[in-house]
């Protein structure tokens, strides 16, 4: 094969048209074949939010159990009757965990600290604090 039937081989209208064609098809490939690269740190976060967003049913059913919850506990506190529960076993098992809890000193004693408030923070600005003696009998409460 000479010079010239090679240029009339690779001048050929219909071979270039063949070769724009499968460079049209092939460099999208490529294109998006580079951006889970690029992700790759990222891949374990982008993992857990994809998880987080196949479970949306559980998460809203998570909040509206812990606010049912608090809203029995407000209710509770409000009329006097959260003295009825003398231990954090009882207030536990009726009105679920606490959101956080933490060793305090107060008024010469060592307490730990529970709070209860709305699983979401735009629901209401309402707290309550437990506060459990070193038996985990209820000392005394507080609602912000």
């Amino acid at each position: 094969m000479n010079k010239g039937d090679m240029y009339l081989i690779l001048g050929h209208r219909s071979f270039r048209r063949r070769v724009a064609f499968l460079i049209r098809c092939v460099s999208p490939l490529f294109l998006t074949g580079c951006m889970p690269l690029k992700m790759l740190p990222y891949l374990d976060q982008a993992l857990v939010l994809q998880e987080f967003g196949r479970e949306k049913d559980a998460q809203h059913l998570y909040v509206k159990n812990v606010d049912a919850q608090f809203d029995s506990m407000l209710a509770a506190v409000e009329s006097g009757d959260i003295q009825k529960y003398k231990t954090e076993q009882e207030i536990v098992k009726t009105f679920g965990p606490p959101v956080l809890s933490r060793e305090v000193e107060a008024e010469g004693k060592d307490l730990k600290q529970c709070l209860y408030r709305y699983a979401i923070a735009h629901k209401g600005p309402r707290k309550i604090y437990l506060y459990y003696d070193q038996s985990g009998g209820l000392d005394r409460f507080e609602l912000i």
